[in-house]
């Protein structure tokens, strides 16, 4: 019975395991361009789970890494690209956390990514 628990309860848990991710999109006019970048640097190094890993002209990430040691931590991916007078920016923000978690840790990183969008687009 021992023996059949000791493979079952991780197969379960594993199991039970989910990635939830969130991702939304949105213009900044170019004047605004290194102000708004400025702010998303800041606000994933206060508010992630995870240091950065790389900052750029284009792309901030954190690490991600999907191991049970990091049990429902967030990692960011913002981007952004030069689209005619604009900068078309992406936030994706990622976490592993239970099926149980998903919905939940997904309306979390909603709110977060739409925080993160009005706080870049602020005067």
């Amino acid at each position: 019975m021992k023996k059949i628990l000791l493979i079952f309860i991780p197969v379960f848990l594993v199991g039970c395991m989910a990635t939830s991710q969130y991702t939304t999109t949105f213009d900044v006019p170019k004047r605004r361009g290194e102000a708004a970048w400025s702010k998303a640097q800041a606000h994933v190094a206060q508010n992630s789970d995870f240091r950065i890993q790389v900052v750029s002209d284009y792309v901030i990430d954190t690490y991600y890494v999907p191991d049970s040691d990091f049990f429902d931590y967030v990692g960011y991916t913002v981007t952004r690209e030069e689209r005619g007078g604009n900068y078309f920016v992406t936030i994706m923000m990622r976490s592993y956390t239970t099926i149980w978690h998903k919905e939940f840790k997904s309306d979390l990183m909603m709110n977060d990514a739409n925080r993160l969008k009005k706080y870049m687009m602020e005067e």
